[in-house]
């Protein structure tokens, strides 16, 4: 609007400059030249905007600190209405996540309760050498694992922090279906499946 008014710039090359279009540059322009106090209320709302920002940018920290499980962007703006009583709207909300915290909505990785416990990295790293030293003796081996359909949380993504983690630990559920898979060294498969109930 400066150099429309002031510098008298054509509104073409304005809005080629800025990446608008003609039409949005002579709107704001006929707008400045109605209102006089255009600019001070153009700039009101942009300050408005950004305290309402910064407001949005401190829940969601305290949230974060909490270890508070972010879902869904609209879940979010409801914690944010009803417990931090913050008049905003959903699009602010994902534009603070997005943008300014720099958070991506990542699928939830799966975490037994006590998988990183230290008795079980300890494990993992023993495991880990015995059978990197019983591969150089060419013996085929069955890695067997077991997993199991049944639990109480289907939540599949959630807003995180960049450089963190994104794991949510699982409750089992009983009756459940067990798959138990074998895989040997020489790329055999093995399956098996049972259903389990509460007396098995």
């Amino acid at each position: 609007m400066h150099k429309a008014l002031v510098c008298k710039e054509l509104h073409g090359s304005i809005a080629k400059e800025h990446r608008v279009g003609p039409t949005t540059v002579s709107k704001l322009v006929g707008k400045a030249k109605r209102n006089k106090e255009f600019y001070s209320e153009l700039f009101g709302m942009q300050a408005q905007a950004e305290q309402k920002h910064s407001e949005i940018k401190e829940a969601i920290a305290t949230m974060v600190d909490q270890d508070t499980f972010l879902d869904s962007v609209g879940s979010i703006h409801k914690t944010l209405v009803s417990k931090h009583q913050l008049e905003v709207k959903p699009k602010d909300v994902h534009h603070v996540l997005k943008n300014e915290m720099q958070m991506s909505y990542k699928k939830i990785t799966p975490l037994s309760i006590r998988a990183n416990s230290v008795k079980n990295l300890v494990l993992r790293q023993q495991f880990a050498m015995k059978f990197l030293d019983l591969l150089q003796s060419k013996k085929v081996i069955i890695n067997i694992d077991e997993t199991w359909l049944g639990m109480m949380d289907f939540r599949r993504m959630k807003w995180t922090p960049k450089h963190s983690t994104n794991s949510v630990p699982q409750l089992q559920l009983s009756p459940r279906i067990t798959m138990i898979l074998g895989l040997d060294t020489s790329g055999k498969v093995y399956v098996c499946l049972l259903q389990q109930n509460s007396n098995s």
